[in-house]
């Protein structure tokens, strides 16, 4: 039972973190439940702004976001390569149980070199439409849901 639990936690972490943001916001009653805006930025690294330190970059946008806001600055990606790492992002899942472990077909096919003598792991080329988003718990919850940008995550 507590073997159960603590993969299900595992499993929904961030929307454990969601859940936890909209309840804390409930406890106020009067309050609004706070704004959330999540920025996910490829190949951004962790002294590339200048709201970390940063002295030669110029980012006053998200230095201004970040003083106003709740700052999560000890996180790691769930890949080293985006199409997984957004899947787990918009799941709460693990890239692995998911199935998503590459670029999604289309985008730099050179990854998987050919001729190799390993099998690759069994994948999905997109995210199914089964799987339940951080975006869709959050409008059940009351949140009006918007996406911007690179999705990477469907078929080519």
């Amino acid at each position: 039972m507590l073997k159960d639990i603590c993969s299900w936690i595992r499993h929904n972490a961030v929307l454990l973190l969601c859940a936890s943001l909209i309840a804390g916001a409930e406890k106020g009653a009067a309050k609004a439940p706070p704004n959330i805006l999540v920025i996910m930025a490829d190949d951004l690294g962790w002294m590339d702004l200048h709201v970390q330190g940063n002295p030669h970059l110029t980012t006053p946008h998200l230095d201004r976001l970040a003083s106003q806001g709740m700052r999560f600055t000890d996180a790691y990606a769930a890949a080293p390569i985006c199409t997984p790492t957004r899947a787990a992002m918009m799941t709460g899942q693990a890239p692995a149980r998911l199935g998503i472990t590459n670029h999604a077909p289309g985008h730099k096919p050179g990854h998987v070199p050919k001729g190799r003598d390993q099998a690759g792991a069994v994948k999905s080329n997109h995210l199914p439409l089964k799987q339940v988003t951080i975006a869709e718990r959050l409008k059940a919850a009351g949140y009006a849901t918007g996406f911007i940008g690179k999705w990477h995550l469907s078929h080519p």
